[in-house]
C-alpha cells in the first residue's frame, strides 16, 4: 500500500506540478531571458517547459503546417535588449536563436 500510495503522489504531481513550479520558479527571481535559462533549453522539450524558465512570451511570431507537423515560433524579448526565438515542432522545441542574453 505504501508504494501504491508514493505511485499517486507522483501521478498527481505530473498533473499539477508543472504549473506549482513555474510558479515556484517565478517567484524565486529566476525566470527570465537568461543565458542560465538559455542554456537550460533542449530539444524536444515543450513550450509550457520553456514557458516556466522564460516566462510568458511577447509574441507569437509564426504558424504553420509543413509535411503533416504544425510548427509555431514564439518569441520573447526584455527590456535590455535581450531576444530570444523559438520554433516548436508537433509541441516540442525545434530550433533556438538568441542575441543579447547574458
Amino acid at each position: 500500500p505504501q508504494i501504491e500510495f508514493e505511485y499517486s503522489l507522483v501521478d498527481i504531481w505530473g498533473g499539477v506540478g508543472l504549473r506549482d513550479e513555474a510558479a515556484m520558479y517565478k517567484e524565486s527571481g529566476k525566470q527570465g531571458l537568461t543565458l542560465e535559462n538559455l542554456n537550460r533549453l533542449k530539444e524536444g522539450m515543450s513550450y509550457e517547459q520553456a514557458e516556466m524558465l522564460l516566462g510568458t512570451c511577447t509574441e507569437e511570431v509564426d504558424r504553420y503546417t509543413a509535411g503533416g507537423a504544425t510548427y509555431v515560433t514564439s518569441a520573447w524579448e526584455d527590456d535590455l535588449g535581450a531576444y530570444l526565438k523559438i520554433t516548436f515542432c508537433d509541441g516540442g522545441i525545434y530550433s533556438i536563436y538568441s542575441s543579447g542574453i547574458r
